[in-house]
């Protein structure tokens, strides 16, 4: 598994603001779309593709841990998102008096039990695997969650842990494997990623390493790493946009750095190849995410020195 070069015209360009708001909003979102941004802290973005002559930026299919949200939500097993099951339950629900109420497989088993006051849920949710072990519980609050939520995986292992207020996550949220190591962890402020996340790949070895300002907004470096341990991928955010970024192969060779202006490629950027040939036709001095100019493989003046 290897970084790749980073395209043209791809997930890692991204169009500058250019009059209205929403036009600022698909920028933002973009950026943060880009080889580190991570959309899903439950499976961090990998990186690019060379293929067939034409770079591409599709993700590489990966195991997924269980990392905060696309922006989807922890869920029951797997990551999944609790909203199908909320829906469902809503549905089975309509209708039904007050008191506690109790959904059900297709056999009969137990599935889901709850309150309703005012048709309203209230106290303490559960919810169960077709062999009867708890897969989930925690508590309403006025039809809000609150309070320190669980998850399990079907063979009983702790598969999520954290909080919520008003229905929002709040404070250390916690997520392992099914194999008992962790997962993911960091917090959230008001339904926000904030402050350190980070994410570990099966065997234990750290996999992501993400930093949110007190928005959610990617801020500062930002590094993956490969399973041996080596940095793969560091990109420079401020304010949820890159503004640098340097690949590395496993071997510890660069295969690509620059920095990045509005989501485009500008000033050097030098580019290897996988066998560490220096890759000439996208090396160059680049505006507005074209290349204006060649450049030699090793900085010949101060201001080509490329610092992340």
């Amino acid at each position: 598994m290897e970084a790749r070069p980073p395209p043209r015209g791809s997930a890692h360009a991204v169009r500058p603001v250019r009059g209205s708001g929403r036009d600022h909003g698909r920028r933002r979102r973009a950026s943060r779309r880009g080889s580190t941004a991570d959309r899903d802290p439950r499976n961090p973005p990998r990186g690019g593709a060379h293929q067939g002559g034409r770079l591409r930026t599709r993700p590489r299919r990966g195991p997924a841990p269980f990392d905060p949200g696309a922006v989807q939500r922890p869920g029951l097993r797997g990551g999944r998102s609790v909203k199908w099951a909320l829906a469902l339950t809503a549905l089975l629900l309509i209708g039904c008096s007050d008191g506690r109420r109790v959904t059900r497989y297709a056999d009969g088993t137990v599935w889901a039990e709850i309150v309703l006051v005012d048709g309203i849920p209230q106290g303490t949710w559960r919810t169960f695997y077709p062999d009867g072990t708890p897969k989930s519980v925690g508590r309403y609050l006025d039809g809000r969650r609150t309070g320190t939520w669980l998850t399990w995986h079907p063979d009983g292992k702790m598969h999520s842990r954290g909080n919520y207020i008003e229905g929002r996550h709040d404070g250390l949220w916690e997520y392992w494997f099914d194999t008992g190591s962790p997962a993911s962890s960091g917090t959230y402020v008001d339904g926000h990623l904030v402050g350190t996340w980070r994410w570990w790949y099966g065997t234990g070895t750290l996999r992501s390493e993400m930093h949110y300002d007190d928005t959610g907004e990617l801020e500062g470096i930002s590094r993956k790493y490969w399973p041996t341990g080596g940095i793969e991928l560091e990109t420079r955010f401020e304010h949820g946009l890159r503004v640098a970024e340097r690949a590395t192969a496993e071997d510890g060779r660069v295969r690509w750095e620059g920095a990045f202006e509005n989501g485009k490629r500008t000033g050097p950027w030098r580019t290897w190849f996988r066998d560490g040939r220096y890759n000439q036709a996208l090396s160059g001095i680049y505006a507005e995410d074209v290349k204006v100019s060649d450049l030699p493989e090793t900085p010949t003046r101060p201001e080509e020195r490329f610092e992340l």
